[in-house]
């Protein structure tokens, strides 16, 4: 891992994210001695694929990308996670090695808990569990929610819906428009993304380019006219990006 970047300000509480939110402060001080901390910066590997799950990963600042490795190095991204967000427990709670690999996409800080920490965690607070459970449910049907999408829908649709997600996660307004910020942002992964053709996605961004609603500037794209995105993404397309729901 790389050198973490220290935050600027104190520590987030584990309060802040609703997997705690029914604990009384006697209670959440009781999970915090239960977990540790973590800083993290940007392109810090968090987990990785293939290695055996260690932790219950609590995203309190920051956000990541959940990617999967293919045997020819390419990278799919499959999910972006912001914080208030939860990571391994799948594979953790099943006692299994990691299916993806997780990596920084802006400096953060998690709280992490083990398997006895998390075993713990789980039999003492019952509203701890049910809440992960629902958190997990909702990811499990976004997930099937866009495997649908990236099936029946057009490339273009996918392709919208994705970079979407990509400007909520790290977008930052500029003039004329939304900058995504994020160095890793290729046509070629947002393509592996969406289960597109490199062809039919160059297709689409010429397109986009010609329209006036997309461009690159430097490192970066540039969404200038994200309602314009939205209509083409189509009426309640998939999120990619996640993060726990409050309610």
């Amino acid at each position: 891992m790389k050198g973490a970047m220290r935050l600027k300000n104190p520590p987030p509480e584990l309060g802040i994210c609703p997997l705690f939110a029914d604990l009384s402060r006697e209670e959440q001080a009781d999970v915090e001695r239960l977990a540790t901390r973590q800083d993290f910066a940007p392109g810090d590997v968090l987990l990785s694929q293939g290695a055996p799950a260690q932790h219950l990963f609590v995203l309190l600042a920051g956000a990541v990308r959940v990617f999967l490795l293919g045997g020819d190095g390419q990278e799919v991204t499959v999910k972006l996670f912001v914080a208030p967000a939860v990571f391994g427990e799948m594979e953790l709670l099943t006692r299994t090695v990691h299916i993806e690999n997780v990596q920084a996409m802006r400096g953060g800080h998690l709280a992490k808990f083990d398997v006895a920490a998390t075993d713990r965690l789980l039999d003492r607070y019952p509203t701890v569990c049910k809440r992960l459970l629902v958190d997990t449910c909702a990811r499990f049907r976004t997930t099937a929610k866009n495997q649908g999408f990236v099936a029946f829908e057009t490339v273009e649709q996918r392709l919208a819906a994705l970079l979407l997600s990509y400007v909520r996660v790290c977008g930052a307004p500029v003039a004329g428009g939304v900058q995504i910020v994020w160095d890793g942002l290729t046509q070629d992964l947002l393509a592996r993304g969406v289960a597109a053709t490199r062809k039919s996605a160059q297709r689409a961004f010429k397109r986009w380019g010609q329209m006036g609603i997309l461009s690159r500037r430097g490192r970066y794209y540039v969404v200038s006219d994200v309602a314009r995105f939205a209509e083409i993404a189509g009426e309640d397309p998939p999120h990619f990006d996640h993060q726990i729901d409050p309610a």
